[in-house]
């Protein structure tokens, strides 16, 4: 965890106008892991945001910001609060780049936004079955049964093929073929240049969309500054109780939560999908549409291109696609390999984003200690923890009372660092964990506990639908097989820094304020 960045937020500044405006229709939610907290003067100040950071509000801006909490528009709360609704549009502009607000969209299902302006591009390969489903869906679904879709098969079997073409002619769509696949990437970038439409959706074929889901999406749009948007994934419902599919249910690697959020690299959300993505087409001309050379991880670079350009990327938890999840153990374990393989190239294009941990020194540390299995070790563990307590609150000098909010932060963030340890030890760290294991006794007992310990706690958090033994072992299998794919992935491009653990200076010497 790192510390909090200080800034301050004033709605009558006008060195603070932004540009990017935003409509006075446009509304606001408070992120859930907000907090308001006094200074030392007691004016309010914000503790939350990704990352983490103090926001210290002017009078106004205070005002202003509760008018937004109680579902006011930003022309509502200008006029309540005597401010221009420019002012406002920055102070909100400010809010929303720091992850502290979310948009709110009450009437996302009943907006005036025109499905004739989107077209749903659907690349397929050999899955007749699910395309059927899927098109079916889209057409019984309100706000996309007016949708132009263009399907791409993308080098199906002769078996398949003919199956695609007629049923693309039943749903009324158009279909683009290619003899040879070009795979994922290739296959959305050809549907997406036959488009006309000032926005392009894109499902994948083992998909199914929800009523709603293109509309919510949409109202993103408000903001001129979001190019690209993201609904949730989740399972698709089945009669099956395979394990996997309750695994799969609670802990897809499609399944980002439940939380809305700003999407970024090294951000809480880092990524987004394609198997459903929404994009402004003006941005994905800009970008280039998505990288062909990389068939597995094209939609995480291409999130990353976008934030790269200054097009906001926005996860929307509240539309939902559904994804029929693989329920087959060699299909499990070979999907998590293949998307692990995607790490070193991603890392060769984005250097330094995609590290397996990012930890502390302090946090390093103390759980060194603590894996010792000695007195002195532990001893030194606990005072580790104390000194980076002691000295945490110098870096919250915007509060009034740091002390308490800093020990809860230290300790949040040293149980945060050791079940980040704990994953990276098996999902990472695999090969040295077994070597370390055949020389040393407590490297086995470490071993075993990160494997039992932060999965059970895992367990007790996303509360599947079976028993704990059978998470757990699939939890496992899950991590190893990643790992397999992400040491075939270094080893092949001669790339080791996707295993280099990136260090933050938790609490730190430098100052980390920033007054505007």
């Amino acid at each position: 965890m790192t510390p909090p960045e200080h800034s301050e937020a004033d709605a009558t500044s006008a060195t603070a106008v932004d540009s990017r405006s935003l409509p006075g229709t446009f509304r606001v939610e408070v992120s859930g892991g907000t907090e308001q907290h006094l200074g030392p003067n007691g004016e309010p100040v914000l503790l939350g945001g990704d990352p983490l950071r103090l926001l210290r509000l002017s009078p106004t801006s205070s005002a202003v910001l509760e008018a937004l909490r109680s579902g006011r528009t930003l022309s509502e709360a200008a006029t309540s609060c005597r401010v221009s609704l420019r002012s406002v549009s920055s102070l909100v502009r400010r809010l929303l780049d720091r992850g502290i607000v979310h948009p709110l969209f009450l009437d996302a299902e009943r907006r005036a936004t025109s499905a004739n302006d989107v077209t749903i591009v659907v690349p397929v390969k050999d899955r007749a079955a699910q395309l059927d489903r899927l098109l079916t869906s889209i057409r019984y679904s309100p706000d996309t049964a007016t949708c132009e879709v263009i399907v791409v098969d993308d080098g199906s079997h002769a078996d398949e093929r003919d199956q695609i073409a007629t049923l693309v002619r039943r749903h009324r769509a158009t279909l683009i073929r290619h003899e040879q696949s070009l795979g994922p990437a290739g296959a959305r970038n050809v549907g997406a240049g036959a488009t006309t439409t000032g926005s392009i959706a894109f499902v994948d074929s083992d998909c199914e969309v929800t009523p709603g889901w293109l509309s919510r999406c949409l109202a993103h749009f408000d903001d001129p500054c979001v190019a690209v948007v993201a609904p949730r994934i989740v399972a698709m419902p089945s009669a099956s109780d395979h394990p996997l599919h309750a695994y799969e249910s609670v802990h897809s690697s499609l399944d980002l939560g439940s939380q809305p959020a700003r999407v970024a690299p090294m951000h809480r959300v880092a990524y987004v999908p394609a198997a459903a993505l929404v994009v402004r087409r003006r941005a994905f001309e800009e970008l280039g549409g998505f990288n062909e050379d990389l068939h597995v991880g094209e939609d995480v670079d291409f999130v990353w291109r976008a934030n790269i350009c200054a097009h906001m990327v926005r996860f929307e938890p509240g539309a939902h696609v559904a994804h029929d999840h693989r329920t087959s153990w060699w299909a499990f374990s070979q999907r998590r390999f293949q998307y692990a393989t995607s790490t070193a190239l991603l890392d060769r294009l984005h250097p330094g984003q995609v590290p397996p941990i990012v930890i502390s020194p302090w946090s390093v540390g103390a759980w060194a200690g603590i894996g010792s299995q000695t007195m002195i070790g532990l001893g030194g563990a606990v005072g580790i923890v104390g000194y980076s307590a002691a000295k945490f609150p110098a870096k919250l000098g915007l509060l009034r009372e740091p002390g308490p909010v800093a020990a809860r932060l230290v300790v949040r963030g040293h149980l945060g660092a050791g079940r980040q340890l704990a994953s990276a030890t098996w999902r990472a760290y695999l090969p040295l964990t077994v070597v370390a294991g055949l020389i040393s006794r407590r490297a086995r007992r470490w071993a075993l506990a990160t494997a039992v310990i932060a999965n059970v706690l895992d367990f007790r958090d996303r509360k599947p639908r079976m028993n704990p033994l059978t998470y757990v072992a699939i939890r496992l299998l899950d991590d190893t097989s990643y790992c397999a794919g992400l040491w075939w992935s270094c080893m092949t491009t001669r790339n080791l820094r996707p295993l280099k653990p990136k260090v933050v200076n938790w609490p730190g010497r430098r100052s980390v304020t920033e007054d505007s």
